[in-house]
């Protein structure tokens, strides 16, 4: 009857109206005697260290006790029980979200006795999540390109990083990074639009403004959710019961730099990156105040590669076309020779500047033993400019693009304990987004040629999007049971002119095509009037964390997730979908799609700690269904179908060519919309895990998990309305093909992760990680990446290796406190000015090693030799025998082009997606920091990094699209470029993938 009992209560809870990200920790455990009976009424009093703030509990009839919402930093514990000896323990860390499991076991009492013991080791004893912390000791420590926490989120088991460490290129256990969630003192702190920054936001909370940072990659427990992806929280930090402060510059320049690969000459720069910190007490033991202050310039000549036309193929295409005289000279002139006659390959520079300023602001108020509140006020201002391509302007320079981003974020935090078993965290927030882009627009008009690099215009569009959040945890203690509960509503607001000029797209399948000015098609996208969609986010999630024995636990928890409708607040917008509107277009006020009442996920994990192993071991098994819709951009296709859309195709237009105009009386026989499946689910990905962690010595441990996923309902982008082969007709008559969004993909994801720990406290800091993984889709990673199949009416025929499939990655950091000079093993009692000289030394690095992720290969064809008449994303046959790479693999010749060859007319390619990859990669990054006292509470330190100190050649990807020539009236396939690499893994200034860079840096403390 209990266990029923319990689990009506867990279904009552789901319906309580507040889901929490919870930025605190929680402290819980037994206390026993000796013969493993256990204690009621023990009094646990948990100081804190940093402000002497103290918090209380009393276990309850099962011995069990628990402090929720605790500020993360280090503690101290005393344990007092009427008859039995008191304890007080060594200090101890808390981490964000942390449910650290303390089990205490007390003796009877003699006279007098006070017994000091040590905390039970960093062991995870409460749940399965794959993920991990990072602390402020190396988030301050560690070297970090560009001095921004995502560069080091890569280091957390389950996460990789697929380009150069930015918020868009972290990814977890197989997912897009779509489905991540990012938090910031248990808030939204994400991109809204999209979950994360459009822009490399390198303030958006400054690092030195960051207390810690945790990143649960999979198999979290019923308290993190609302995406299906990693769960990222962020912990701003606080002031303390002392004054503190400091002073700090970052100082970066190219004579300290090594050349980018394959860039002409050395591109200057000039990066600082500088700002100040203070906090401390307001009113003693009661208010607590710290403010943050951040600032970066940066002055780049920006490396700029492409393909551009040879002089003998302009002077050619002008002659045979003059109408593409103003396109062909838009190209950038020069370059170098490559396989292809017609291309060279350009390399060149253009001015990048970015300025950007941010703040933060956070007061804690402890009000009473009982209740305590913190605001935070947090802001970045952001802007960009950077060449466009290799596309020229009026005057002959590099045309340019611009961004610029201003993203405030506040929040209101109040917990308040109601009694010793009863606790409650609630918080309001608002986060904010202010976009802008555009640029010098040259062209109206993007030209893609097979063969050449794009020309493009820069987009153009201003958005201001808004979270508003309200979210709530609470805990109760009873008998052997920690339950807690929570709730989230999140409402969003997104306010676009997207885009803000028309994007308009002319594409040729081929170098030749292009000199004949024989285009394959023409989309027109109108531009946009400013519209405002509306959403509302709700989750609940109960859990309960069972102690059947001290050393078995069990969490058992079930999360529900709802989304309103997306919509328009005027009600505009023109819904398309095949599917359930016979004529396509539907009706005027149509719901955007239908609500998915479907997302109830549990979550379940067992911790065990074998007695024989003397509880330095504990086995992990659990797994859950997790839930996202994936970008919120993306469910507004309705108000992108509002202006004007149409394509012209060579197919219905066998004459067309530029510039479009006399073929635009078929535009209205043309419209081309963005069609959804109104029955469309929100993804849900199945996940499993089974892990060892066992201490092989004193503050380390080994770990050793895997984990598994299956992921269902993924976001899927298909081209339809394409000719039916029996019919020759389309099966909208008088609409060209358009996108078709839906939710029909699946996935896989296996790995095995393995790595050690060890905690800074010993004086050496190590963290190492391996993840040998394989993950499988058709086509789709997750909540709003996908690519189109080749055929279009079988997405299983395109199931294969993901595009973000790195079956090899291995992190690792470490930091070193050199045990020489006072207080340390040698020369300890050195004197002042020795002391001086050797002391305070600290070494640390980062490395990072990966393989090269997949690489589709494709071919031009015309759209009238496939079968449908869809030409995007083909891919050649397989020429079998043949090696895909040449023998000699180098970047101008990357992969064999006479492994491929032309399809049959009629036909699909039988190259299979993904079979190819591109380059791997592997740098070190060191640190070398050296720390001046400067008298009892001052001190300065010196700093020097270097990033990829061996000045490892980091390659960028391949030309992978095949071009054709015809020989002996036989089409075949061209060398062309095809295996070039003609760029740098990074050509920023900042991120993983840099060739090596020296960073200065000088820093005052007080």
């Amino acid at each position: 009857m209990r266990r029923v009992g319990l689990a009506l209560l867990l279904l009552f809870l789901c319906h309580l109206p507040l889901v929490a990200q919870n930025d605190h920790a929680m402290l819980s455990g037994t206390v026993s005697d000796a013969k493993n009976h256990r204690i009621p009424a023990a009094e646990i009093e948990v100081k804190a260290l940093a402000t002497g703030l103290e918090y209380h509990a009393v276990s309850n009839s099962a011995g069990v006790y628990a402090v929720n919402a605790l500020p993360i930093g280090d503690y101290t514990a005393v344990v007092i029980a009427p008859g039995f000896e008191k304890l007080e323990f060594e200090p101890f860390t808390l981490q964000v979200g942390e449910n650290r499991v303390l089990n205490i076991s007390m003796a009877v009492a003699k006279v007098n006795t006070v017994v000091q013991v040590a905390a039970e080791d960093d062991l995870n004893r409460a749940s399965t999540t794959v993920g991990g912390v990072i602390g402020g000791t190396q988030i301050s420590e560690l070297p970090m390109d560009g001095r921004s926490f995502e560069r080091l989120e890569s280091q957390v088991p389950g996460a990789i990083d697929d380009a150069g460490s930015t918020e868009d290129q972290i990814r977890f256990a197989g997912e897009s990074q779509e489905d991540n969630n990012f938090q910031m003192d248990g808030i939204d702190a994400g991109g809204i639009n999209h979950q994360f920054e459009k822009v490399d936001l390198r303030l958006q909370v400054p690092v030195e403004g960051i207390a810690e940072f945790r990143a649960s990659s999979f198999a979290y427990s019923a308290d993190q959710g609302g995406a299906a992806g990693g769960q990222v929280q962020l912990v701003t930090k606080s002031g303390t019961s002392e004054f503190h402060g400091s002073v700090w510059e970052y100082l970066r320049n190219s004579d300290m730099d090594a050349t980018t690969w394959n860039s002409t000459g050395h591109p200057q720069l000039q990066l600082n990156n500088f700002g100040a910190n203070f906090g401390g007490p307001a009113i003693k033991n009661k208010v607590f105040f710290f403010a943050n202050w951040g600032a970066y310039r940066q002055r780049l000549a920006q490396q700029v590669t492409g393909l551009a036309p040879t002089a003998a193929y302009r002077s050619a295409a002008i002659a045979v076309s003059p109408a593409l005289a103003p396109i062909i000279n838009s190209f950038v002139s020069g370059g170098v020779p490559t396989t292809d006659p017609n291309a060279l390959s350009f390399s060149g520079s253009g001015s990048n500047p970015v300025e950007e300023n941010a703040g933060m602001a956070r007061v804690d108020y402890k009000i009473s033993d009982h209740t305590s509140v913190f605001a935070r006020y947090a802001t970045d201002h952001y802007n960009y400019t950077s060449p466009n391509g290799i596309e020229v302007n009026s005057n002959g320079q590099l045309s340019t693009q611009f961004n610029s981003l201003t993203s405030p974020n506040v929040v209101l935090d109040a917990t308040h304990t109601f009694s010793p078993t009863i606790f409650t965290d609630a918080r309001v927030g608002v986060n904010r987004d202010e976009y802008h882009e555009g640029g010098d627009q040259v062209l109206t008009t993007n030209f893609s040629v097979t063969g050449f690099s794009t020309l493009s215009t820069p987009a153009a569009d201003d958005r201001f999007d808004t979270s508003i959040n309200f979210v709530d945890d609470t805990t109760f203690v009873k008998g052997r049971n920690v339950i807690k509960t929570g709730g989230l509503v999140r409402r969003v607001q997104e306010d676009k002119n997207t885009p803000k000029i028309p994007v308009i797209t002319a594409t040729y399948i081929g170098e030749s095509q292009f000199e004949n000015n024989q285009m394959d098609s023409y989309a027109y996208q109108g531009f946009s009037n400013m519209t405002g969609q509306r959403q509302t986010e709700y989750g609940v999630y109960a859990m309960d964390t069972i102690r059947i024995k001290q050393n078995l636990m069990v969490n058992a928890g079930i999360r529900y997730d709802y989304w309103t409708v997306d919509h328009d607040v005027l009600g505009r917008g023109v819904v398309v979908d095949p599917n359930t509107c016979p004529s396509l277009v539907c009706p005027a006020k149509s719901s955007w799609y239908f609500p998915d009442y479907t997302n109830v996920g549990p979550r379940l994990a067992m911790t065990w700690s074998p007695e024989f192993m003397h509880n330095k071991m504990v086995i992990s098994a659990g797994g859950g269904i997790f839930y996202g819709q994936g970008q919120f951009g993306h469910l507004g296709s309705a108000v992108g179908n509002i202006p004007q859309n149409y394509t012209l195709l060579e197919t219905s237009i066998p004459a067309l060519s530029y510039p479009v105009t006399p073929y635009l009386g078929a535009a209205a026989y043309s419209a081309s919309y963005t069609g959804q499946n109104r029955n469309r689910q929100n993804f849900a990905v199945d996940e499993w895990t089974l892990g060892i962690q066992q201490e092989i010595a004193r503050e380390t441990t080994a770990t050793v998990t895997y984990i598994g996923s299956s992921g269902s309902h993924l976001w899927s982008n298909t081209i339809a309305n394409g000719v039916n082969p029996a019919t020759g007709t389309r099966p909208f008559a008088g609409f060209s093909t358009f996108t078709e969004e839906a939710s029909q993909s699946h996935s896989s994801f296996n790995a095995l992760e393995a790595g050690i720990h060890r905690n800074l406290r010993t004086g050496l800091m190590l963290a190492a990680n391996y993840q040998w993984s394989h993950a499988i889709d058709d086509d789709s990673v997750g909540g709003a990446e996908a690519t189109t199949p080749q055929n279009q009416a079988c997405l299983s025929c395109d199931r294969a290796s993901s595009v973000y499939d790195m079956r090899h990655y291995f992190t690792s950091s470490a930091i070193w406190q050199i045990p020489v000079g006072r207080n340390h093993a040698v020369l300890g009692s050195a004197g002042p000015v020795m002391n001086a000289i050797v002391g305070g030394w600290e070494l640390s690095g980062v490395g990072t090693s990966r393989a090269g992720l997949p690489l589709n290969i494709t071919i031009s064809r015309s759209a009238s030799a496939l079968p449908d008449q869809i030409n995007s994303n083909q891919r050649p046959n397989i020429v079998l025998g043949t090696s895909i790479y040449p023998t000699h693999r180098t970047p101008q010749n990357w992969l064999n082009y006479e492994a491929f060859s032309v399809p049959a007319n009629k036909t699909w390619g039988d190259e299979g997606a993904n079979i190819a990859n591109a380059p791997g990669h592997w740098q070190m990054d060191t640190a070398l920091r050296k720390q001046f006292q400067l008298g009892e509470r001052m001190s300065t330190t010196f700093r020097a990094e270097a990033f990829n100190v061996f000045n490892v050649a980091q390659y960028g990807n391949p030309v992978v699209k095949l071009t054709t020539q015809t020989v002996g009236g036989q089409l075949q396939v061209a060398p062309g470029t095809f295996g070039l690499i003609n760029s740098a893994f990074n050509t920023n200034p900042t991120g993983s993938g840099t060739p090596r860079q020296l960073e200065l840096s000088l820093r005052l403390d007080f």
